[in-house]
């Protein structure tokens, strides 16, 4: 009997120290998921500031820490230093740190122009994840600098038919394009993507750029200058999101309700309410977090949940529920209340 008892109480012992390690892990996991996104943000000092707060218990811990060092120093062109960090992970242990360590390296030789080096090192990666996007347009971007253009633009094509919604993968396209002088054609993939992305910045920016060539100095001014309030209000620490249609959110298309103005409150984002459901279900925590990535939104300011009458802008707030982000509140009087004020301002 005391034997039993004794056996028992290792079981217990052994799970509840399983769970504290499960629980460890995904404290490292949330904390490196917030650090990258400030590295994406260019966030630069705050990312170095909370990488220096990690505590590190293992090796493919202090690999994943030295991968975002690598991204750091890729991001500030010191190309000679990230690739130091780099090559100590590349033979790592984990899977994922390994193909991300190729991903390193291959645009490491990708800047110092080394293009058999980052092709073989795009390869490596794929090989490993054969699914990531990146080593995929280092891949087409290194061929189409050596001469194989028509093998560059067959992996961007593939990329694009499968991933029109994502703002890297337009933007490398776009660029193939405007390399060939095709002005028109590049404009065209980017216009598409941010009539659905309208709030997505890099596009904007890229945007504004391929406008400035071509002269059209309005319409570039018009892109530079949302991209300048993007950043002038994310010096603030809410973020309002609106849920409503892109044509609702542009003022393209006339409000349901009666007296209503059209547009929306100056410096909201727009992530439509549908790009959460498949199907008629709701969409998988990875995919919620990618919908939020490609619209800009920021984990790090307060959330205001808006709509047209505060309905579905609980669709916003239970997705933040879902994968676990609390700094949220619904505007319940959203548009039907922002709209109806004729001395509040509004943009289109």
């Amino acid at each position: 009997m005391q034997s039993m008892k004794k056996s028992i109480n290792y079981i217990i012992l052994a799970v509840i120290l399983t769970f504290s390690l499960q629980a460890k892990a995904l404290d490292f996991d949330k904390k490196i998921y917030e650090i990258k996104k400030e590295v994406n943000r260019d966030n630069l000092s705050k990312a170095i500031k909370d990488l220096g707060k990690v505590e590190i218990k293992s090796e493919v811990e202090q690999d994943r820490v030295d991968l975002l060092f690598g991204d750091i120093y890729l991001k500030i062109n010191q190309p000679s230093k990230a690739e130091d960090f780099y090559q100590k992970t590349f033979m790592s242990s984990d899977n994922k740190v390994e193909a991300l360590s190729y991903i390193g390296l291959a645009e490491v030789n990708l800047r110092y122009g080394k293009l058999e080096k980052a092709i073989d090192h795009a390869n490596d990666s794929l090989k490993i994840s054969p699914n990531n996007i990146r080593p995929k347009i280092i891949l087409a971007t290194a061929k189409d600098r050596i001469g194989e253009d028509q093998e560059s633009l067959e992996i961007l094509n593939s990329l694009y038919y499968n991933q029109k919604n994502n703002a890297e993968v337009n933007l490398a396209i776009a660029d193939y394009y405007l390399s060939k002088d095709d002005y028109e054609k590049s404009l065209e993939i980017l216009e598409k993507f941010i009539k659905v992305n309208p709030t997505n910045i890099k596009v904007m920016d890229q945007l504004g750029n391929l406008y400035l060539i071509m002269g059209n100095k309005v319409k570039a001014l018009e892109y530079k200058f949302k991209v300048f309030k993007h950043h002038e209000f994310n010096k603030n620490k809410y973020q309002v999101v609106d849920a409503r249609s892109v044509e609702r959110f542009t003022g393209k298309e006339e409000e349901p309700r009666p007296g209503l103005q059209k547009g929306h409150i100056p410096n909201s984002i727009n992530i439509p309410f549908n790009l959460f459901f498949n199907n008629g279900y709701f969409i998988k925590d990875k995919e919620i977090r990618d919908v939020l990535d490609n619209n800009n939104f920021n984990y790090n300011k307060n959330i205001i949940s808006s709509c047209g009458s505060g309905v579905t802008a609980c669709v916003l707030a239970f997705a933040l529920e879902l994968i676990g982000e609390k700094n949220w509140q619904v505007y319940d009087g959203s548009w039907s209340e922002w709209g109806l004020n004729k001395e509040n301002m509004i943009e289109t």
